[in-house]
């Protein structure tokens, strides 16, 4: 495969804190590949089609489009994350503890180019040891939308563009999307936005407003709503949860 398509579309580090006996569930689909490295603790990664359990020093892959919840153990836990999406979408890799891969992240990343290099130093490592799985070719075929809201997600989108990118009709397109992603487009782009709010809460000091204006929402109140049907808290709740104590 060449290098190019190694390029990335998003790009996000974070450190993150957790509580002693937190549960945290992400019902909808994750709309980015995260690696993540356990900094201290313990953590059990639920899938659908299995238990992870990490301690610290272990890497974990969650691969894009998964739900899954963590249950984490240990005095103090800790993990730091890299959230990425690479611009080559047929690559698509399992849930899995990658044994002997000890990633770098005890710290973020200070400036765009250290990101860069981070991102990339991470990849070379990770990418050659991961075991990839298969994607429905029906999946495969929503790729120019699915990943055209992942890249537009703060930004209108009308959906007979999104019918266009695939070669269907917009009817056609509505029911397909459906069927193969189990929401309705509008719900994936509330997915996809919600995703993003998590890490300007986590990581910034903005507003509640500010990030939800941030992520495409026009209104905070509705931005609330759709983050509690999505997360089970509050944002505001959910940021005073995963602060360090």
């Amino acid at each position: 495969m060449d290098y190019k398509d190694y390029g990335l579309r998003y790009l996000r580090f974070g450190i993150y804190h957790n509580k002693q006996n937190h549960k945290q569930s992400f019902d909808i689909p994750r709309p980015f590949d995260i690696l993540t490295r356990i900094l201290s603790g313990e953590v059990d990664f639920i899938f659908p089609s299995g238990v992870i359990h990490a301690k610290e020093g272990d890497t974990v892959h969650i691969p894009m489009g998964t739900t899954y919840r963590m249950e984490w153990q240990g005095e103090h836990p800790a993990n730091g994350a890299m959230h990425y999406q690479l611009s080559c979408g047929e690559i698509h890799y399992a849930e899995q503890k990658l044994n002997g891969v000890c990633l770098a992240l005890e710290r973020l990343p200070q400036t765009p180019l250290e990101e860069l290099l981070t991102a990339y130093t991470i990849l070379s490592t990770c990418l050659p040891v991961m075991e990839q799985k298969g994607v429905p070719a029906s999946q495969k075929r929503l790729l120019p939308a699915t990943e055209y809201i992942r890249s537009h997600y703060s930004e209108p989108i009308r959906p007979e563009m999104l019918a266009a990118r695939v070669g269907l009709s917009l009817p056609r397109f509505y029911a397909v999307f459906r069927r193969e992603m189990g929401m309705c487009v509008t719900d994936f782009r509330n997915c996809v936005r919600v995703d993003v709010a998590i890490q300007l809460l986590l990581s910034t000091d903005l507003s509640i407003e500010e990030i939800a204006a941030a992520v495409g929402f026009e209104s905070a109140i509705y931005f609330r709503r759709i983050f509690k049907a999505s997360v089970g808290m509050t944002p505001t709740a959910y940021r005073r949860a995963n602060q360090k104590t």
